[in-house]
């Protein structure tokens, strides 16, 4: 089987990168993707958490922005650790490739992750 993920949303926060200990840039970031429901509104948001490795993340770091619309391609993969005593798995998309498909008003910078609707239209 192809573990193969796309997914299209909105940045809900600046890409942070960082350099691992054997010297390969990482970049970190998570996206909001609507997913419709039968409810009031009928739209929620699933947010996903994304690392990039190489030139995938160092062009996600250099060129976009929290709110930006991006489509990335990878993997979905889990990862487990302990917590004070406790096991915990947490799954991310290990992005292979990113582009940037719409970037958002530079204006609004102010407001967190949980805070702003990452489809809100300014």
């Amino acid at each position: 089987m192809n573990n193969t993920i796309h997914r299209i949303g909105n940045l809900g926060r600046d890409p942070e990168q960082r350099t691992t200990s054997a010297g390969k840039d990482v970049t970190s970031f998570s996206i909001g993707v609507k997913r419709a429901y039968k409810g009031s509104d009928g739209v929620d948001t699933d947010w996903f958490n994304c690392t990039a490795f190489g030139q995938a993340g160092i062009y996600l770091f250099n060129h976009a922005k929290k709110g930006d619309t991006v489509h990335v391609i990878g993997s979905h993969e889990s990862r487990t650790y302990e917590k004070e005593g406790e096991k915990k798995t947490i799954w991310e998309v290990k992005v292979r490739e990113a582009s940037i498909i719409t970037r958002r008003n530079r204006d609004a910078e102010s407001a967190t992750e949980e805070d702003v609707d990452p489809f809100a239209m300014d």
